[in-house]
């Protein structure tokens, strides 16, 4: 699950995301759940959003002021807010993208049944990439984004904890 918490003109709002399939998703926005699919997917240059902290002195004005929202839409009722949580960063954080040498870490303590790919090895996203057995169970771990392999850093039979680097991804070409 990926949680956001976003201001619009100075009212949080907490929106939860769990992917259900390679191209499903279901939202929570405040008390309000909805079922989603993905139609595209893109990384786009210069797009990456990194989580940052501003300094006391940095000026919070946006470039553009956001685009309005419709009142009554599960976007315009506040959520409860959550607490800040600390700054990520990319080792060992699962599905973490933003630049070269990326890692796609371990959501969980297992031991890796099969590696999937290769270095050099071109993925979409949902890709499978390698086998997790967890609690007698066998998960998939799929590509978070588009990348190429630039490394993998398990083979199988290998026990991994949460967070443990299991392959690093870079842009895909072109």
């Amino acid at each position: 699950m990926r949680r956001y918490t976003v201001d619009v003109d100075g009212t949080p709002f907490t929106i939860d995301v769990i992917e259900t399939a390679a191209d499903r998703f279901q939202v929570t926005v405040g008390d309000q759940v909805f079922e989603a699919t993905l139609h595209t997917d893109q990384d786009l240059p210069g797009a990456d959003i990194e989580p940052g902290m501003a300094g006391p002195d940095e000026n919070h004005a946006s470039p553009q002021a956001p685009a309005a929202i419709p009142a009554g839409s599960p976007a315009s009722r506040p959520s409860p807010a959550v607490p800040a949580l600390p700054p990520r960063t990319t080792a060992g954080t699962p599905g973490v993208h933003g630049g070269a040498g990326d890692v796609l870490a371990a959501p969980m303590p297992g031991v890796i049944l099969e590696v999937l790919v290769r270095p050099g090895a071109v993925l979409r996203r949902g890709d499978p990439v390698l086998v997790l057995e967890a609690m007698k169970m066998r998960n998939t771990i799929r590509a978070p984004r588009a990348a190429v392999v630039v490394s993998v850093e398990v083979e199988a039979g290998q026990p991994v904890g949460p967070g443990d680097p299991l392959v690093r991804l870079g842009a895909p070409a072109g």
